[in-house]
This record gives structure tokens, C-alpha cells and sequence, in this order.
């Protein structure tokens, strides 16, 4: 199976949903099909892998997910890059890559019927907690 949405959410399906979804939970399966769409390039995966590692103290391991993932566009990811800086667990350094990233994948992400669209449904959208703050002030 290649396809990226598929493994995202069959990764789902054996660890959130599996009730909904008919299925036994199944942590390896969750992981295998995780790492799958994150090797594929989803970046919800690699955030949530970011925070499997987390979990499990390997630090390291979930700051490689969480500035891959940012780099890719995920705002969340970001924001713990970010929070990273302000723990000495980031350095500036790789907190001003990934955020020059971030930054160039929004940007090409970015279209004139995209713009229209956020405007009209504008009001009916959920954003994230809070946001994430891409000022240099870090970076001083």
C-alpha cells in the first residue's frame, strides 16, 4: 500500500478509533502504518510520532519528527519547536531552519483561490489553540 492518507488513517483506525471503526486496538499496527505515512511525507504522521517518542522519553527522536513535520507546514509541530527554544531543549539555530521552512512551505502553499475560500469560510473554521507566533524574538 502507498498511499499516505491511507496508512495516516489506518493508523487511526488501530489506536483512536477502533471501536468506531470495528477494529481490536493494536499499537504496533498503529505505529507500523504511522511510520508509513510519515516515510510517504504526512505530517500529521510525523507529529504523531513526535509525541509517541515524546511519551517514551526519547527526546531526541521526537524533536527530529517535530522539525520535519514543521517543516512541512504543521503549525502545531511548530509551536513545540518553539516551546523547545524556550525549554534550552532546541537550539536557535535549529529553531530559525525549521522556522525559515515553515515559512517557505506555507508560502508555497499559498494561492489566490486558497485566500478566497479562507475568506468565505473564514468564519465557520476552527484554528488551533492559540497559534503560533513567528516573530524572530527567539532569535535575538
Amino acid at each position: 500500500m502507498g498511499s499516505r492518507d491511507a496508512h495516516y488513517n489506518l493508523s487511526l483506525s488501530y489506536g483512536l478509533y477502533h471501536k468506531e471503526r470495528g477494529v481490536e486496538k493494536n499499537d504496533k499496527k498503529k505505529l507500523y502504518h504511522l511510520e508509513e505515512a510519515a516515510m510517504l511525507g504526512d505530517a500529521a504522521s510525523r507529529c504523531e510520532l513526535g509525541i509517541y517518542e515524546s511519551d517514551r522519553g526519547n527526546w531526541d527522536k521526537a524533536k527530529k519528527h517535530w522539525m520535519l513535520s514543521a517543516s512541512a507546514g504543521c503549525e502545531g509541530c511548530l509551536h513545540r519547536i518553539k516551546r523547545g527554544v524556550q525549554k534550552g531543549a532546541v537550539s536557535k539555530g535549529e529553531y530559525k531552519n525549521t522556522l525559515r521552512d515553515y515559512e517557505e512551505s506555507i508560502k508555497l502553499t499559498k494561492s489566490v483561490q486558497r485566500n478566497m475560500a479562507k475568506k468565505m469560510l473564514g468564519k465557520h473554521m476552527v484554528s488551533g489553540p492559540g497559534g503560533v507566533n513567528t516573530s524572530k524574538e527567539l532569535l535575538k
